[in-house]
């Protein structure tokens, strides 16, 4: 994956508690059609699940749906506590590949059901495979489609709802999922197996939730006197990690603090510590800590940043503090792609502070915003896809289920459904001409001759007889 660092530093401290709220409302779509079973063969899906209710927030707003040949609900929409929690972590174990069908209009008909609030930023995570297969047949395909790019996607503008979409497959809809995404603000990515679902999952959770990551450097990170709630994650599930305190204190998956949880699933495992002491904090080397996410009331956001972008569609990168520092704030800032050092001009309004950016590169890229006064440090990142202008993926054949031939439109717009029935090959009539030939007409007129001859004959016959 391609590595787009911007890399902010200022030299006095981020001081006011943020002013918005750090809980979300998400809505996870799952697809379990039987395509699943080769794209996604150890079911990773299920963890992913597990993870999802592990990070969200109390008081959150999220709910879990399966798709296939219909739409049912795995977890209720409702607001996020313990009982939430582990209604989720049971129920994923339902996650399969048994359906013979994959209704996405049905599974964003009910992601997008539920009213949305005010003070929670609204996001849907779509995770799918394959193309839009419904049992009515190719006419009815087409139709639910033209309604997603049309209908549903500006209800889910409307209502402020991003959409993310994972791809699992290359053979998935990408023209019609880079859409939905690209209309919404949300992330499209596209996975180069099951195996990039787990990290893939914790990028579009980066976008939904508001907390903040510790940098890590050599499996060390340090822990201020703000941090409330830390989680230490690791995308290495082979071996448990551990994790030396500050004090020293040696914390194992077998020797667990009262104010320490842990999980372990296939494709990460995490330490969620409350109050976590304040110092540096050690991870053992036999895994990699991939990310340390930190609840506090010193935080920065990135409020402007699309997560899918055309090539060569200019953004902005807009980051915002609680509150302006009382003293002068030194900001520097630079912009590092591969090898490649490129400087960022940031400007100051008032809590803000933004940087134009321009991305020449396709496929998917990584922001990573750091925050630090040499003692506080905070970091934020996020991920962008760089798809081709209007260009859609021509998909030729369906190597999913049933669907035979379904070629993507020539340009991405919203398209108003009409129903065309379809016609088969034994209802087509060939074109006639009513019209006569010269010969047609001269057979005729000898037909019609030769019919009077023999009427005069058998006349004339029978009055010889009579006579």
């Amino acid at each position: 994956m391609k590595k787009l660092i911007a890399l902010l530093l200022f030299a006095s401290s981020v001081l006011a508690h943020p002013t918005w709220a750090s809980a979300t409302d998400l809505r996870v779509l799952i697809d379990v059609s039987g395509s699943m079973k080769a794209n996604d063969p150890n079911a990773l899906r299920r963890p992913a699940a597990e993870l999802i209710a592990r990070l969200l927030p109390p008081s959150s707003q999220a709910g879990v749906w399966l798709f296939g040949t219909n739409s049912r609900s795995l977890v209720p929409y409702g607001e996020v506590d313990e009982q939430w929690r582990q209604a989720t972590v049971q129920s994923s174990q339902a996650i399969s590949s048994s359906d013979q069908f994959t209704d996405i209009e049905a599974a964003l008909s009910d992601g997008l059901s539920p009213t949305t609030f005010d003070d929670k930023q609204c996001h849907v995570i779509l995770v799918t495979d394959g193309l839009i297969d419904l049992a009515a047949g190719a006419a009815e395909i087409r139709e639910s489609r033209a309604r997603i790019e049309s209908l549903w996607t500006q209800k889910a503008a409307a209502q402020q709802c991003r959409i993310h979409t994972l791809a699992l497959s290359g053979d998935a809809d990408l023209a019609l999922l880079n859409r939905l995404s690209q209309a919404t603000g949300g992330l499209s990515a596209q996975l180069q197996g099951a195996s990039e679902l787990i990290p893939v999952i914790l990028d579009a959770l980066e976008l939904a939730l508001e907390d903040n990551r510790l940098p890590v450097s050599e499996n060390a990170f340090t822990v201020d006197s703000s941090v409330t709630q830390q989680t230490i994650i690791s995308l290495d599930s082979d071996q448990p990690m551990t994790l030396i305190s500050p004090s020293g204190v040696e914390i194992t998956p077998d020797q667990l603090p009262p104010n320490v949880e842990y999980q372990l699933a296939d494709g990460f495992q995490l330490y969620q510590i409350q109050a976590p002491e304040q110092g540096q904090w050690q991870a053992s080397q036999n895994v990699t800590v991939d990310r340390v996410l930190a609840e506090s009331e010193l935080s920065l956001r990135i409020e402007e940043l699309p997560g899918t972008l055309e090539l060569g569609q200019p953004a902005n990168v807009v980051v915002r503090f609680a509150q302006t520092p009382e003293n002068e704030t030194s900001l520097e800032g630079s912009l590092v792609f591969q090898d490649n050092r490129q400087a960022l001009d940031f400007s100051q309004e008032g809590e803000r502070f933004s940087a134009p950016l321009e991305l020449e590169n396709l496929g998917q890229h990584s922001i990573v915003v750091t925050a630090s006064d040499g003692i506080v440090e905070r970091q934020l990142s996020r991920s962008v896809r760089v798809i081709p202008g209007q260009a859609p993926i021509q998909l030729e054949t369906g190597a999913t289920q049933s669907v035979e031939v379904f070629k993507a439109p020539e340009a991405l717009q919203p398209v108003n459904p009409v129903v065309v029935e379809p016609q088969s090959v034994a209802e087509v009539t060939p074109p006639t001409n009513s019209g006569l030939t010269l010969t047609q007409w001269l057979w005729m007129i000898g037909g019609a001759g030769l019919g009077i001859v023999l009427l005069l004959a058998y006349w004339l016959s029978r009055a010889e007889k009579r006579a």
